[in-house]
């Protein structure tokens, strides 16, 4: 008698995509939070992809040497912001694989994890503070590094439920700033003091970055205000004994309108101007009618999954937004229409693997941020021979004013666009200047004399001019 053949849905058949999947739906299963699944995900999923790109599609094609290559992968990889990952990262990001190996293990997946004797950065430790009595001036003579500190600091945020993007822009505003004190020779949280701090921001405001260009009011005041709550900490956590930040003098916070808006005209148009003879050409399309009918960021475009779309319902679940929120955005009947074709096609692009995202490379995987800022931007300037700057939030701005021009409250707009204060909101209503020329013009007395009175014609016009000499 034959053996009977096994299924493909034995876990020694399934891909590391399809294990990764198991694995954090049981993560979900066991009562972690979505913000946990969704931060193993950030820092297993490139793994995947990496593997991927090697040939590997099983859990059983990983080895010991596989991983060891993977590590140094990490060592030398640069983020788009030209930043390496820090020890920290790289900690984490291999601790969840090992993690996920053992679970692999446990399911009788693999005979033996390959991750077990990994071996992981050195957790950053910072030294402790003697304190007497618990009275913060016993401060002891030793003190750590600012570098030190701002470790450990990364790591209270974490605990606090911070998402790891939030940590590394954290992390990218303070290296400047302890760069420029090492420089100076302060190595030290205590040498920190007020006319330091004042010399650091005229220093920010005559900096170039390496396009020539300063650094906005805004992003000057973003890096102080993190400065400012990194030194809060490290006064509550008693390693100084007054907090020089507190007296600095932030650039005022900009309130400038968005560059430039398209109308409804000029939307229809980079619409329309989109190609569709393609596959990527009918994802493309898609992609920029949710863009317009939602005003959901680029981001939040890219991390959506196909079972966040609601098609009876006309809607889009936003998770981990800006700020790490969820929220629900209504979706028009025309964007569901074009992501129906999209979605028709979609399997075309999965024999490769699936990554579970609405939008997907040709190799079945998430699309990139910056590959969706491409997209954007070519249909704007190439395709619709546009000249306005500006990519993926052009359609959130674009979007939003024409709401304000066409009545939506403030309110609602705020809950669409996941604002957290109406201010920011509320700049849109200064971009709506259409819909205040036509208040103008409805109720300004001399705009309405002048729509009641009579056009003069060519000879009560000209009544005021002498009369031309008549020929003798």
């Amino acid at each position: 008698m034959s053996s009977p053949v096994k299924r493909q849905s034995e876990p020694a058949r399934l891909t590391l995509r399809q294990h990764l999947d198991a694995y954090l739906d049981n993560l979900l299963l066991q009562g972690a939070s979505q913000k946990s699944q969704s931060a193993r995900h950030e820092r297993l999923s490139p793994f995947v992809n990496w593997c991927q790109e090697q040939g590997v599609i099983s859990a059983a094609q990983v080895t010991e040497p596989l991983l060891q290559n993977w590590q140094q992968y990490l060592t030398r990889y640069r983020k788009a912001n030209g930043q390496s990952y820090t020890p920290d990262s790289q900690r984490r990001r291999l601790r969840a694989l090992r993690l996920w190996f053992d679970w692999l293990q446990q399911q009788h997946a693999i005979p033996t994890s390959p991750a077990a004797t990994l071996a992981a950065p050195d957790r950053k430790k910072r030294p402790s503070v003697t304190e007497t009595h618990g009275q913060p001036d016993a401060i002891p003579a030793r003190f750590a590094t600012l570098r030190q500190h701002l470790a450990a600091w990364l790591e209270a945020v974490q605990g606090q439920g911070l998402s790891e993007r939030t940590q590394e822009a954290y992390e990218e505003r303070l290296l400047p700033f302890i760069s420029w004190c090492e420089a100076r020779g302060v190595m030290t949280a205590p040498q920190v003091s007020l006319p330091l701090l004042e010399s650091y921001q005229r220093w920010l405001r005559s900096h170039r970055k390496a396009d020539g260009q300063p650094y906005s009011p805004g992003s000057q005041r973003d890096r102080l205000s993190v400065l400012r709550q990194w030194f809060r900490w490290l006064l509550q956590r008693h390693h100084i004994l007054y907090n020089p930040t507190d007296n600095m003098v932030l650039p005022r916070e900009e309130k400038r309108l968005p560059a430039q808006v398209m109308n409804e005209d000029e939307t229809h148009t980079v619409l329309a101007a989109a190609s569709i003879d393609t596959l990527t050409g009918l994802r493309n399309r898609a992609i920029l009618e949710v863009l317009w009918s939602t005003g959901i960021r680029r981001m939040e475009v890219a991390n959506l999954l196909l079972s966040e779309v609601d098609f009876g319902r006309g809607v889009v679940m936003v998770r981990q937004g800006k700020g790490g929120k969820d929220r629900v955005v209504p979706i028009g009947e025309q964007a569901l229409h074009w992501l129906s074709r999209w979605l028709s096609v979609r399997p075309q692009l999965t024999r490769r693997g699936d990554s579970g995202h609405l939008f997907i490379t040709r190799k079945g995987r998430g699309l990139a941020r910056g590959t969706l800022t491409q997209i954007a931007a070519d249909s704007i300037r190439k395709q619709a021979q546009l000249t306005k700057p500006g990519a993926c939030h052009l359609f959130r701005h674009s979007m939003e004013t024409e709401m304000v021009e066409n009545g939506a409250d403030t309110r609602h707009i705020q809950a669409i666009l996941g604002h957290e204060k109406l201010e920011t909101t509320q700049i849109y209503t200064r971009v709506a200047i259409g819909h205040l020329k036509k208040v103008h013009e409805q109720t300004h007395p001399a705009e309405r004399q002048s729509k009641q009175a009579t056009p003069p014609d060519d000879k009560q016009a000209n009544s005021d001019q002498p009369d031309s000499p008549k020929p003798v």
